[in-house]
């Protein structure tokens, strides 16, 4: 079964560090410092991993 989740790192600084492999533990992490942004890389997501990560991340539908 091909992963859809190919990357996960948190960046504080602009520098890159790795995050857990979960991304929902990985933005929870980036939130908790305030100074960081989480950086996913997604291949080729079914309608319904998409919708999970839009749901994680409370992203508009568009």
């Amino acid at each position: 079964m091909p992963r859809v989740i190919v990357d996960c790192a948190i960046y504080r600084d602009g520098c890159r560090t790795e995050g857990p492999a979960d991304f929902s533990d990985a933005l929870d992490q980036a939130r908790a410092s305030g100074d960081a942004f989480l950086w996913i890389g997604l291949h080729e997501p079914t309608e319904k991993e998409f919708e999970l990560v839009t749901s994680e991340f409370g992203l508009h539908p568009l």
